[in-house]
Formats: C-alpha cells, sequence, structure tokens
C-alpha cells in the first residue's frame, strides 16, 4: 500500500433498536463484534482501532494486533466515535468499519484498500448489487473537515454532504452485508453465514 490506511471499528452504539449489546451476541464461534475485528486484524489496515463506549468490558473481545479506543460521549453519534479513533493518528485516509456488520470480511476490505491505492480521492463508498454501503474510506482532509461538527452526527448523511461529488464508489459484484440493528437482521446475519 502507497499509502497506510487506519481501520476504526465503530461499536459505541447503545443498541437500542436490538434491545441487548448486539455487539456481543454469538456469532460464527465468537461474537458479532470480535467476528469484525479479527477481519479487520487479518487484512492489509496499517492500524485497527475499536471504538466502544464508556464501560464496554474488553475483556469479552479478544484483541491481536487492535486496539481500543473509548468515545466518552457515544450518544453523540457515530462521527464522535470515529474522531475518538482517528484522533491519535493524523494524516492517515480512514477506513470506517462497524461493529455490527460481521459480513464484511478480509477479502472485501482488502479489496477495497487494493481499488483506493489504485485511485484514492477525497471519499470512496462500496458500491453493492443493491446499493451503496459500509465500509468506506475517509481521506485525512475529510475526517479533518469533520472535526467543526458537534452533536449527534451521523457519518453518511455527513458523507454526501462535505464530499460534494467527490467520491469515489468502488464496485462489488455481491449484495451489501446485514448491518445488525434488530433481532430479524440478526437472523439474516445467521442464516447468510
Amino acid at each position: 500500500m502507497d499509502e497506510p490506511v487506519l481501520g476504526v471499528v465503530l461499536a459505541a452504539g447503545s443498541s437500542t433498536r436490538m434491545g441487548k449489546p448486539k455487539q456481543l451476541l454469538p456469532y460464527r464461534g465468537t461474537t458479532i463484534l470480535e467476528t469484525v475485528v479479527r477481519a479487520a486484524e487479518a487484512s492489509q489496515l496499517e492500524e485497527v482501532v475499536v471504538v466502544v463506549a464508556p464501560g464496554f468490558d474488553t475483556d469479552t473481545v479478544a484483541l491481536g494486533r487492535a486496539e481500543w479506543a473509548v468515545n466518552p460521549d457515544p450518544g453523540e453519534g457515530n462521527l464522535s466515535s470515529l474522531m475518538a479513533g482517528s484522533d491519535n493518528w493524523p494524516g492517515q485516509p480512514v477506513m470506517v468499519l462497524l461493529g455490527d456488520m460481521p459480513g464484511v470480511g478480509t477479502d472485501l476490505i482488502d479489496a477495497l484498500l487494493v481499488a483506493w491505492d489504485a485511485e484514492p480521492g477525497y471519499a470512496a463508498i462500496a458500491r453493492y448489487a443493491d446499493g451503496e454501503g459500509h465500509p468506506f474510506i475517509l481521506s485525512d482532509p475529510f475526517v479533518a473537515s469533520l472535526s467543526h461538527y458537534e452533536g449527534d452526527k451521523a457519518l453518511w448523511p455527513l458523507l454526501h454532504e462535505e464530499a460534494k461529488g467527490e467520491v469515489v464508489r468502488f464496485d462489488i459484484a455481491a449484495n451489501k452485508p446485514v448491518d445488525i440493528n434488530t433481532e430479524e437482521d440478526y437472523r439474516q446475519a445467521l442464516d447468510a453465514s
């Protein structure tokens, strides 16, 4: 890779739609979050940071080369988690991974990294057969531009608002992986695994 990319796994959400901590639900012999972390750690990402809420029991997920970061105010949305995860690694593009999307495997992460290396931009989105989705990659200037936002901000709308058409779309010949937010999503993800 010409330019190292930091992987930030967003896992500080409160799981309100699920009603219980979805990151720790069983999945493929481990948990949803650990599946995501293992895929990121096995990839060509330079560093991997897992962002959790205060009080998260880090003993429930075994880390290899990844590091923990705590979002002191996760109620402020996933933008605050991105900033908490990337603060110690300025100057690098960031791949944003969701801690509740275990269908994003190492092969997909690495394919996006290769595509980014060949065509870096202001931001990049995975474009699946059934629409755009995670993960996405944000350039260092893009991440820096987000630091002025305050309050509960979601990354996806900001990506479209801030990038102003400067988003590269990398085509993936598959449907979007399941983003687990509800019991139905969880059953669908288990069926797909």
